[in-house]
């Protein structure tokens, strides 16, 4: 699985013009979203971004083209806003404009999942076994591991604890029914 995806990337040296552009993008409606200092981060974030904020006060023009440039060899797609002293108010009417619908509201990953990865990954975050997981949902067990796989990397996590913590913070699972659940 790769690294977090933020649709939302907003790149300045300055902590104070992040976290400004950030708190009016979150106003806007963004849910998730980046904000680093340097350019070298940002070309990492922005593979999967729909929108990268550039505060370009400190880069002369030709500095810019050659990291716009970068940007669009990495993402065609992506949508570059640059703030500097000459376009600050009109770069803020370009971020007040309607934002693409994924970065507006991404869906979690878990509902991305198949009927049967989620019972499987339910299954699994609860603490059963594989095998138990196969008998209850009357599967083979080599369907149940294939099942198991795909919802592990659907969601990111690497480890049953991770997937139950996951389950967890999602209010997939509820914790107290854990701690009395038994195999049949």
């Amino acid at each position: 699985m790769s690294p977090q995806t933020y649709p939302v990337v907003v790149v300045s040296p300055s902590k104070l013009v992040r976290e400004l552009l950030g708190g009016l993008l979150q106003a806007r409606g963004v849910r998730r979203l980046a904000a680093c200092a340097t350019l070298r981060e940002s070309l990492e974030l922005a593979a999967s971004a729909v929108l990268l904020v550039c505060d370009a006060t400190a880069l002369s023009s030709i500095d810019f083209q050659n990291y716009r440039g970068a940007l669009r060899r990495q993402n065609p797609a992506l949508r570059v806003v640059r703030l500097d002293e000459s376009s600050g108010a009109a770069a803020i009417a370009t971020l007040l404009q309607p934002l693409p619908p994924i970065a507006r509201a991404e869906r979690p990953p878990h509902e991305a999942l198949t009927p049967l990865e989620s019972e499987v990954m339910l299954g699994v975050a609860a603490g059963l076994r594989n095998a138990e997981i196969a008998r209850r949902m009357r599967r083979s067990g080599k369907t149940v591991e294939k099942h198991r796989a795909n919802a592990l990397r659907k969601l990111g996590v690497r480890n049953v604890a991770q997937l139950t913590a996951y389950a967890l913070r999602h209010r997939l699972l509820d914790g107290d029914a854990l701690l009395t659940l038994t195999p049949e």
